[in-house]
């Protein structure tokens, strides 16, 4: 067997792991720009994107321009015209002894103006961000927040100035900030780019993947390729299109297996289900698939279906909107899809007798299978739980109110719904059941 080779590190050298999070650009590190790595060894003096960073921030700030720096520097030298002069943030009181100047308060290139200029960038945003806050707070309503969001910078949209207002009106090509941002993307083209993008580059450029197997090949299926060539976007792939139809195949011949029962006002819920307003149930099964049917409300509700009207196989049916149709009796009621997604499998045994739909409804009278297109969003919208046991409770109440106050004495008594309501209650139309528990209506 061939030894795997391991690497030596000495005690002391960086993890390799951590090698981003050494090389932040020191404007990263102070939350100015949102992603920016440092190709200058942290040789700040000689970095492009450093000078056009601080003439950036010189831009949005009060001017002091040259001539009052130079006024100021005069004003120190005569009064300090010896070898020996004090730092200005000596005087006050920034640094601490001996603090001399030795650039004839030439500060631009001062690594101590540097740092002690440019330090408090990220308090100074952090300070704004809070003003914004307060603000908001004070006016007490959400129109402050908005006011905040319309005025953001586009730079700032554009996701690399972490934060920045703007105070030009948007007029970008009189704003001093705005052309030197522009300076800066010049000589730093990958700034331009989202954060997506820059980091995609990053990694792209110092790392690679090997060669993927297929991830049939590695459950022991042999008849599958030994190495994806789709980049893992399974998809595009032939084979797993095969793969899945088998497994529709498969699951359109099996029923789940028959479900632990929980019970609400006399109707039954099924375990580990997921249900949706409409009355529809869904239940998650191997490799994405899920499998639809109607719950036992429904069943007890409208009674025994004589048929259902169902989509053809691999049309897309959307959460929420009318999926399919239960037909009794000249009377047709749709019902919503719990979930978005295609169509790939129906229940033949249900088709040919709905009865089973009635007697089981969680197992064997389950009505088709789907391959859901964003399933994670869509249980959202589901009832799950102890959720979906309270949810029971409060559609039992609406259809006491709809049977009249007779009915919810003898639910108070503990009394159990009857089977098939709207055939053995007179005067409950369907339309009334239809638009109030399925949430539809015909047109």
């Amino acid at each position: 067997m061939k030894k795997r080779s391991v690497v030596k590190r000495n005690q002391g050298d960086p993890l390799p792991g951590l090698r981003v999070l050494q090389n932040e650009c020191v404007w990263m590190r102070a939350g100015v720009v949102n992603f920016k790595i440092c190709d200058h060894g942290y040789d700040c003096f000689h970095c492009d994107f450093d000078v056009g960073m601080r003439k950036a921030l010189d831009a949005q700030r009060p001017p002091k321009g040259k001539t009052a720096e130079k006024g100021w520097a005069a004003e120190m030298r005569k009064r300090y015209p010896g070898a020996e002069k004090p730092c200005r943030y000596l005087l006050t009181g920034q640094i601490d002894p001996p603090g001399q100047c030795q650039r004839d308060y030439e500060c631009d290139d001062c690594p101590i103006h540097m740092a002690l200029e440019y330090q408090p960038v990220s308090r100074s945003i952090e300070a704004e961000r809070y003003a914004q806050e307060v603000r908001s707070t004070e006016r007490g309503n959400g129109a402050a927040d908005l006011r905040a969001l319309a005025t953001e910078c586009i730079w700032m949209k554009a996701g690399i100035i972490n934060f920045k207002l703007c105070n030009e009106d948007y007029d970008c090509y009189g704003c001093a900030f705005d052309q030197s941002m522009r300076s800066v993307m010049g000589t730093s083209p990958g700034l331009g780019k989202s954060r997506d993008e820059q980091w995609h580059a990053f990694m792209n450029e110092h790392y690679a993947t090997g060669k993927t197997p297929c991830i049939h090949r590695l459950t022991g299926n042999l008849e599958a390729p030994v190495e994806c060539t789709q980049q893992q976007q399974c998809y595009r792939c032939p084979y797993h299109q095969q793969y899945l139809a088998s497994q529709w195949a498969r699951l359109a011949r099996e029923s789940p297996e028959v479900p632990e029962y929980r019970y609400a006002a006399g109707f039954r819920l099924a375990d580990n289900y997921y249900y949706h307003l409409g009355h529809a149930w869904v239940h998650i099964e191997e490799d994405g698939i899920v499998r639809v049917g109607m719950d036992d409300f429904v069943s007890n509700i409208f009674g025994t279906a004589k048929a259902f009207q169902l989509p053809p196989k691999g049309v897309h049916l959307t959460q929420g909107k009318s999926g399919w149709v239960l037909l009794r009796n000249g009377n047709k009621a749709a019902i919503q899809a719990p979930i978005t997604g295609k169509v790939v499998a129906f229940n033949s045994r249900a088709l040919e007798d709905p009865r089973i739909c009635h007697d089981d409804p969680y197992s064997s009278g389950w009505i088709m299978c789907m391959e859901p297109s964003s399933l994670k969003l869509d249980l959202n919208a589901l009832y799950f739980g102890e959720e979906s046991l309270r949810w029971m409770e409060s559609e039992n109440r609406i259809l006491h109110d709809l049977l009249g106050p007779q009915y919810a004495q003898l639910a108070s008594t503990g009394a159990q719904p009857i089977d098939d309501l709207f055939d053995n209650v007179p005067g409950l139309s369907w339309e009334t059941l239809t638009e109030n528990f399925l949430r539809t209506k015909r047109l």
